[in-house]
Parts: C-alpha cells; sequence; structure tokens
C-alpha cells in the first residue's frame, strides 16, 4: 500500500516514519524546505509533558509518546531532547494542577506532592509564597523541535 502525508513538521515526519517503518510505500509532501521554518512545528522548542488536567486521554497519550520518542532518537542516533522533569503548582483546590492528579492517578503515574518547603530546597530560584504544592512527574521536558 502507497500512503501520503501532507506536511514535513514533526507530526507528519512522525507519521511517516512509523509507515515506512511498517513496510508502506510512503510519499511525503511538504510546501517549503525540511525542516521548514514557516511551519507549524518550526521553533525552537517544545515542552513535553504527562500534566494535562482532567485528561486521561491526552495524559496516557503523552506517557506513550515518551517510549516513542526513545525509538526515534534509537533510530537517528542522536538526541533531540532534555528529560529535566515537569511540575505544575497549586495554589488551592480544584485549580489545574489540582485537575492534573486524577489523569496521574488513574494511569498508575508516578509524581510526587512536594510541599512550599521542599519546593524551596529543590528549586532554590524558587520563591514558593502562596503555592500549596508542587506536583513534579521525574518525566517531561524540552524536546528541540527545530534540530528534527
Amino acid at each position: 500500500m502507497t500512503s501520503i502525508v501532507v506536511g514535513a513538521g514533526v507530526m507528519g515526519l512522525a507519521t511517516a516514519w512509523h509507515l515506512a517503518r511498517a513496510g508502506e510505500t510512503v510519499t511525503l509532501l511538504e510546501r517549503g524546505p525540511i525542516p521548514n521554518p514557516s511551519a507549524a512545528s518550526w521553533d525552537n522548542h517544545r515542552l513535553i509533558r504527562a500534566l494535562y488536567p482532567n485528561s486521561p486521554g491526552y495524559t496516557r497519550m503523552a506517557m506513550d509518546a515518551y517510549a516513542a520518542w526513545d525509538e526515534v532518537w534509537a533510530a537517528a542516533g542522536v538526541r533531540h531532547y532534555e528529560n529535566c522533569g515537569s511540575i505544575a503548582f497549586s495554589r488551592g483546590e480544584g485549580d489545574w494542577a489540582d485537575g492534573c492528579r486524577a489523569p496521574l492517578d488513574a494511569l498508575g503515574a508516578d509524581y510526587e506532592l512536594l510541599p512550599p518547603e521542599e519546593l524551596a530546597r529543590r528549586f532554590p530560584f524558587l520563591i514558593p509564597d502562596g503555592i500549596r504544592w508542587g506536583l513534579f512527574t521525574a518525566e517531561g521536558g524540552v524536546l528541540f523541535a527545530d534540530r528534527i
């Protein structure tokens, strides 16, 4: 079977790569150079995280993406990702960070709830005034999109 993928940004390249690995014949169409500085995927970096409030599907997709990116780096022989962890700060019950807990719990993901004192110890640049806690995951970081 032959597949046509329109757009050679991060998503298009990933789709074409997976189709080719599955034995498909792939034609990749891009209106400009690859990488294309006028494309939606172009930028210096993207933040990759599994912290999505009340969104278990999106959280699962992000968690699965970590393993997929590792496959890409192994095939490319170079890693364009810096894992530094992810953190969300809660200031009150029911806020954005609070909403991130349920999807992580449902998926059995590891995370830490760090009280303000621990936040200040681990991240000395942070002034945790008004922060109830920080939700920290060891996975998450920066994807250097302009290098792919």
